[in-house]
């Protein structure tokens, strides 16, 4: 979500993925007096902070929960996910499977030896729950880049109340220190591996640019270990509400999330 939409800005240290939220002042005076000040102050750490549960919704019409759980914590397993990192089934829905991520981590960014890809907030996004980076969200980058080359992956920050970074998309790092003051502010999420030249990032509509090999917050199990169709990522509050409103056949229901 950006500043924006939370009326709220966005610090940062610019070494680490460490961001800070801050609220304007009426909002923060709103939230804190609904929710009372230890909880307000709860949630905005939350914001900090992707989740680090993954939930998938099994389509029990092709498979079922407990086989879907068991490709899982194979694949999770031949990774060397520990135990009690292991997917599990959620003990009140029986067809949400819970995949535990885990972060932040500590990533030694000396491998890419400057070399940086900047994305938008939305790519940065998907990067923390576990997607790769795909060539619509590059925003920047290092000038020459080739494929196989090993980049910084950081996320550009909006300017606050705005939806703007301040460069143009493909802008080129360090190319012009007259423009660096307008170039936004940026949290790093990982060291990733290029798989397409700088150029091409550009040139292409659809397709990875950046595949992750090593992340601030891992994702876990990969989600793509089920067969197609058996299950969906959905979050959980999404799965709750479905629980809870338990639609009979031929029910009508008013969708309110685009509200």
């Amino acid at each position: 979500m950006s500043a924006s939409h939370l009326d709220a800005d966005v610090t940062i240290d610019a070494a680490s993925c460490d961001p800070a939220v801050i609220w304007t002042e009426g909002v923060r005076h709103l939230l804190s007096e609904g929710l009372g000040p230890a909880r307000f102050q709860a949630a905005t750490r939350r914001l900090r902070v992707p989740p680090l549960t993954t939930c998938l919704r099994v389509n029990s019409a092709r498979a079922s929960p407990a086989d879907l759980l068991r490709l899982l914590r194979g694949a999770a397993e031949a990774q060397g996910t520990p135990e009690a990192a292991l997917p599990r089934l959620h003990p009140l829905i029986p067809e949400a499977i819970l995949i535990p991520g885990s972060g932040p981590h500590s990533v030694d960014y000396s491998a890419a030896e400057g070399r940086e890809v900047v994305i938008v907030r939305k790519a940065g996004e998907a990067v923390l729950r576990g997607a790769d980076v795909f060539v619509p969200g590059v925003l920047a980058t290092t000038p020459g880049l080739c494929p196989g080359d090993v980049v910084v992956v950081s996320i550009a920050l909006e300017r606050p109340g705005s939806e703007r970074y301040g460069i143009s998309r493909g802008y080129r790092l360090g190319s012009d220190p007259g423009l660096e003051a307008s170039a936004p502010p940026r949290v790093r999420v990982g060291l990733g591996r290029c798989l397409l030249s700088r150029a091409d990032m550009f040139r292409h509509e659809r397709g990875v640019g950046v595949a992750l090999v090593a992340r601030v917050y891992r994702p876990g199990a990969p989600a793509c270990a089920v067969p197609p169709g058996t299950a969906m990522l959905q979050n959980l509050p999404s799965l709750v509400a479905a629980a809870a409103l338990d639609p009979a056949p031929g029910s009508r229901v008013l969708d309110m999330c685009a509200a």
